[in-house]
C-alpha cells in the first residue's frame, strides 16, 4: 500500500477530511497531508508521530512503513458459563501490553521476596 493509499485510509477511518485533520493536529494549514494524499511526499516521520500520538490505535509501523495493520487492537473471544465463544471484545494492544509488562513485574519482584525470605 502507497504513503497515499495510507493517508487516505487513516482519513477514512477517522472519519476527516485533510483540513480537519490538520486541524487536529494543530498545523496552520493541510499542505502536509494533502501533499502525502496526492502522492507528491510520503509520511514524514514527523507526521506519522502526530497522528499516531493523537490517535492512539493508529498503528505507527503500519503508517510509516505499511508493517502491520492500521488499528493498534487484539480480539479477544469471550467464553460464556457453557463454554461457547458468543463476543469479540476489542481490547487495546497497549492496555494488553502494560497488564503482561505489570504481571512480569509482579512475578520479578515476588521471586526477590521468596529469595529474601529464605536468606532469613
Amino acid at each position: 500500500m502507497t504513503d497515499s493509499e495510507r493517508i487516505k485510509s487513516v482519513l477514512d477511518h477517522l472519519k476527516m477530511t485533510v483540513a480537519k485533520l490538520a486541524r487536529e493536529l494543530g498545523y496552520a494549514n493541510a499542505t502536509k497531508i494533502y501533499n502525502v494524499t496526492q502522492g507528491l511526499n510520503g509520511i514524514s516521520v514527523e507526521l506519522a508521530k502526530d497522528i499516531t500520538d493523537k490517535y492512539r490505535e493508529i498503528n505507527y509501523e503500519w503508517l510509516k512503513e505499511d508493517k502491520g495493520s492500521m488499528l493498534i487492537n487484539e480480539t479477544i473471544k469471550v467464553k460464556e458459563d457453557y463454554g461457547t465463544f458468543t463476543d469479540l471484545v476489542m481490547v487495546p494492544k497497549l492496555v494488553l501490553d502494560v497488564l503482561s509488562s505489570q504481571q512480569r513485574t509482579i512475578e520479578n519482584l515476588s521471586e526477590i521476596l521468596k529469595k529474601k525470605i529464605d536468606d532469613r
